[in-house]
């Protein structure tokens, strides 16, 4: 749950900054390169050059921890939910998602007329949701 909290803070941080991870910076003016490094509290001086660097940078680094936290709620996923699933779906009255594979997970969902979209820890949390 922490790791899906912290997700959706960085989420959150993302649509408020406006930050477009792999957008064309040097399609921007020296004055709009200033005003966007300033936001994200970055060094806005030097050439242009230098300033659209400075955001691919940035944005480069946001892309790594929004990665790293997908793959830490991945691992808490995994490790934490399991589901009870009805002994009439399957033998085992308990089930352990886990073990579950991504095409599994989207057929328990499918029959229970839910989203099958998303990586496997959205429908797994979908999934231990219902």
């Amino acid at each position: 749950r922490m790791a899906r909290e912290a997700v959706n803070q960085f989420e959150s941080k993302l649509e408020t900054e406006e930050i477009a991870v792999g957008r064309d910076w040097s399609l921007l003016t020296v004055v709009d390169l200033k005003k966007e490094l300033k936001k994200r509290e970055l060094k806005a001086t030097g050439r242009k050059a230098d300033l659209v660097v400075a955001l691919e940078k940035y944005d480069q680094g946001l892309a790594n921890k929004e990665e790293t936290l997908t793959q830490q709620l991945d691992s808490q996923t995994e490790v934490n939910v399991s589901l009870e699933i009805d002994s009439s779906n399957n033998d085992d009255p308990s089930f352990d998602i886990k073990i579950m594979t991504v095409s599994q997970l989207k057929e328990e969902l499918r029959k229970r007329g839910l989203k099958v979209g998303g990586k496997k820890a959205d429908l797994i949390d979908r999934l231990a949701s219902a």
